[in-house]
């Protein structure tokens, strides 16, 4: 299965429905391709404008360093001097903070990134994970 746009759009829904399902209600979703392009982004209601952009980063973040934002936060945590580095190598599209991770297909193949904003870094993950997962691809291990 590709990440094609139904596919992107079904996943940022589902995991908004998640999310509002356990009380989180201000919240964004965000869908990337595997080059952190935006193929799907949807803001809740009430979501402030940097929604979109905090979720996108989360993706850019995770696809580039092929794993989670929060695993890439835990390389940087020790190398603070660093994120100053990668914040002005991605145009500020950097964003070590769970909630973002890599989109695998069944073969287990890089097909985007998907993120979400909003609720704490941990529920953002499990929400976007679990809606990965329901629409029939997956989270590299």
């Amino acid at each position: 299965m590709s990440l094609d746009l139904d596919t992107a759009l079904r996943l940022c829904r589902h995991a908004l429905e998640l999310a509002r399902g356990e009380g989180s209600t201000v919240m964004t979703a965000v869908v990337t391709d595997a080059g952190g392009n935006i193929r799907c982004a949807l803001r809740g209601d009430g979501v402030g404008h940097f929604g979109v952009d905090i979720a996108h980063a989360k993706c850019v973040t995770a696809v580039g360093f092929g794993r989670s934002s929060a695993k890439t936060a835990a390389v940087f945590a020790d190398k603070p001097q660093l994120l100053p580095s990668f914040v002005s190598l991605t145009q500020g599209k950097f964003m070590p903070l769970g909630g973002g991770v890599v989109v695998v297909d069944q073969s287990g193949a890089v097909v985007g990134a998907a993120a979400m904003a909003g609720a704490t870094p941990e529920n953002d993950e499990r929400y976007i994970t679990a809606a990965i997962r329901e629409v029939g691809l997956d989270v590299p291990q």
